[in-house]
């Protein structure tokens, strides 16, 4: 297992549920698509509520422009996806080269927009957490999950990038108390037995964390 303070070790485990042995998120994901497209009238339609063959822009037809942004179709993928469309050919129609109706199998979106960049990278985070501390000091009631198996994301690292960030702040965490102090603000963090997407292994505990949350915060 991949301790989170060395990022840059090579993972021995699932980086999204690192209870779990490498990849097994990806194969539940393959399991998930794979059984919601095995049938659309009996799964797809069930998961949406309508008749999914009446969404005209899932057919292929409406697709021509999908994901060009300005309205072309000047961009051209580099490869195409693996994609897992099963009865969604065979009722809506096959895709052009790279487009997929699994979006994380789209080239077009792993491809195309993969070199965006954000105001975390050109200014190092300082934007985002003298917002984020300013929020908290207006009284933003604010929930933060942690995640035990996630080393995709570690969110008890989110007070020390803070400080790190922004001069003059001040922020802790406490494993014990579920807590975050931002500046002497408060921040709920309970712990939860779950990995990256925590209500897939942790529903249950994440419904009641957020109701009694919600119940002794003013929203």
């Amino acid at each position: 297992m991949t301790d989170p303070s060395t990022p840059n070790a090579t993972p021995t485990c699932d980086v999204e549920n690192c209870d779990k042995s490498y990849l097994w998120s990806d194969q539940q994901e393959v399991t998930a698509v794979t059984n919601l497209l095995s049938s659309v009238s009996s799964v797809l339609n069930r998961a949406l509520g309508v008749d999914a063959s009446t969404i005209l822009w899932l057919h292929n037809s409406q697709r021509t422009t999908a994901y060009s942004h300005d309205g072309t179709t000047s961009w051209t993928p580099t490869a195409a996806p693996t994609c897992f469309s099963g009865a969604m050919t065979n009722v809506f129609g096959s895709l052009g080269t790279g487009d997929c109706y699994v979006i994380t199998q789209s080239s077009y979106v792993q491809d195309g927009l993969s070199g965006t960049t954000g105001d975390e990278t050109s200014l190092g985070g300082t934007l985002e957490g003298s917002a984020f501390a300013q929020n908290l000091a207006n009284g933003v009631a604010t929930f933060v999950t942690v995640a035990e198996y996630d080393r995709l994301v570690w969110t008890p690292a989110i007070a020390p990038a803070l400080v790190l960030a922004v001069s003059g702040l001040n922020a802790s965490y406490t494993q014990s108390t579920g807590q975050m102090s931002v500046n002497g603000a408060n921040v709920t963090m309970p712990t939860l037995p779950g990995g990256h997407s925590v209500v897939m292994r942790a529903s249950q505990q994440l419904f009641s964390d957020v109701k009694a949350w919600y119940v002794a915060n003013k929203h």
